[in-house]
């Protein structure tokens, strides 16, 4: 870990001018990639690239980066889990255990009290709704989409936050396939891609209330914390893994506020 003084010292001021407005943050240009905690061993594959580049072919400027992109699309395009193709999708459906661990049972307690408590559980993901099953059956068990009032799968986030309705619209889905757009949503269970707008729409509808509070649980500041903040103006809650690593005394959680 580098103090602020060592960090200043080292990379100068606390500013990148390809990001100098809070916007910046939710699209993704062609020069640069977003990695958090999820797809940090990226950053590891593209240092030793750089490093093999450097040393055999003695280069100095990189072009990769479409070939990064690329590998990634090849191993997590939508149809890949059903296709049985790539190396990720097979090695999780094979040996689920190996890369999962399975929730707690205090969560479990936490999410039915919430339902108890007449409170409206969500679950968005951008994975494809095939992926999402396998995953949340190993980790909260078969029963899983009772926790939840609503589940969003294929989200596409950060443009389900900051894109209009009419870019990207609900689907209902029958055995796993996206049908026709939907004009709005009205109504809970399953369904995928979507939007804020449509989505805080039907939560007014089931809640009652005009102006429902939502609170939204995230572990990317690209994809979850920051457009669920700054487009839809939502309380947000980061689940920051790195903290384990440091000695922090009676921190027991980040608002993305207060980074």
């Amino acid at each position: 870990m580098m103090i602020p003084e060592v960090l200043a010292e080292t990379y100068g001021k606390k500013e990148w001018k390809h990001f100098l407005s809070d916007t910046g943050m939710a699209c993704r240009p062609r020069k640069y990639y977003f990695y958090n905690h999820f797809d940090l061993p990226g950053t590891l594959l593209c240092a030793r690239v750089v490093d093999y580049l450097t040393t055999n072919n003695g280069q100095k400027t990189f072009d990769f980066c479409k070939d990064m992109v690329a590998a990634i699309q090849h191993n997590h395009k939508m149809s890949a889990f059903k296709e049985n193709c790539g190396i990720y999708f097979p090695k999780v459906k094979i040996d689920p255990g190996r890369y999962l661990h399975s929730c707690p049972e205090s969560v479990k307690k936490w999410l039915r009290r919430l339902k108890n408590a007449g409170k409206n559980p969500l679950l968005i993901t951008s994975y494809h709704s095939d992926y999402c099953r396998l995953l949340c059956e190993y980790i909260l068990g078969n029963d899983f989409a009772d926790f939840f009032d609503i589940v969003i799968t294929n989200a596409l986030k950060p443009g389900f936050f900051s894109h209009l309705p009419s870019q990207r619209p609900f689907r209902m889905l029958e055995n796993d396939e996206e049908q026709e757009a939907l004009p709005s949503l009205d109504k809970p269970g399953w369904c995928s891609q979507g939007n804020a707008v449509h989505l805080y729409e039907l939560l007014k509808k089931i809640t009652g209330k005009p102006e429902p509070k939502v609170v939204c649980f995230g572990d990317s500041m690209h994809s979850d914390i920051f457009p669920a903040c700054h487009y839809s103006n939502w309380k947000t809650v980061l689940i920051l893994e790195e903290l384990r690593g440091m000695k922090v005394q009676g921190v027991r959680g980040l608002r993305s506020q207060n980074l």
